[in-house]
């Protein structure tokens, strides 16, 4: 069963209807638009990062144009005990960096928002485990093979 959490308002009724799309065996707990309410417009555009950068995109870069929008939203594996995002949080800052996010690919969007989430919930870490595309990362962490990612609803 999926469990989706979300902030009221405009994230909620859209992931209200897109509930057949995100695959079974996850739980979504938010969408990036619950956490960057206050990036400045165009922000969606910047998309890769790589792994070894010396920049910090939120604040090295300023947006020109918005190129593409496209909901992300975190998500857990339905065996992990996370139910909010505090409760991910929480473990996050207990784990240190033995917790592992999962994306669908080095400098890619997922990776871009995972990094983006853990800046914001407080300068987190975890350790990235890149698959080769989103349907194995979504397989992934069905399995709980880490503890959580984000997708791209699309």
């Amino acid at each position: 069963m999926l469990l989706l959490l979300a902030h009221e308002g405009e994230a909620h009724r859209h992931l209200a209807h897109r509930r057949h799309d995100v695959e079974a065996g996850s739980r979504v707990l938010g969408t990036a638009q619950d956490f960057d309410d206050d990036l400045p417009d165009g922000l969606a555009g910047l998309q890769r990062q790589p792994q070894n950068a010396k920049c910090d995109p939120l604040a090295d870069f300023t947006p020109i144009t918005l190129v593409g929008q496209s909901p992300l939203i975190l998500v857990v594996p339905a065996s992990k005990p996370f139910m909010t995002v505090k409760d991910l949080d929480a473990y996050l800052k207990a784990s240190g960096s033995r917790a592992t996010y999962a994306s669908s690919g080095p400098a890619g969007i997922t990776q871009f928002g995972a990094e983006v989430y853990l800046k914001r919930a407080g300068d987190l870490s975890a350790v990235h485990v890149s698959y080769r595309g989103g349907a194995p990362m979504m397989e992934a962490l069905a399995k709980g093979e880490a503890d959580f990612g984000v997708a791209v609803l699309a």
